[in-house]
């Protein structure tokens, strides 16, 4: 049996309100991208956000080059030199 679809309201609030998905606004927009990630973009990131896992994937624009900080102490990095899929988390 396949597992319901996380539903497309009611979790994801912006500014404090909740939203329906599709949704879009001055500065971000939010749609389902799959099942399991929701797509969030705005000027210069794309942000593919897992709903069934602790996972999200980060596309920045080049603009954003060098001004990023590393990933915090703890936190997992793993690139496709170590036989990932390019995921940070």
């Amino acid at each position: 049996m396949t597992p319901p679809l996380p539903p497309t309201a009611g979790e994801v609030t912006v500014d404090g309100r909740e939203v329906t998905l599709p949704f879009a606004g001055a500065e971000l927009s939010i749609r389902r991208a799959s099942s399991t990630f929701l797509l969030l973009q705005t000027p210069g990131a794309h942000i593919l956000w897992g709903l069934e896992t602790p996972t999200t994937y980060v596309t920045l624009q080049p603009t954003f080059a060098g001004k990023v900080s590393p990933v915090p102490d703890g936190g997992a990095r793993r690139d496709a030199s170590q036989g990932s899929r390019g995921a940070s988390s």
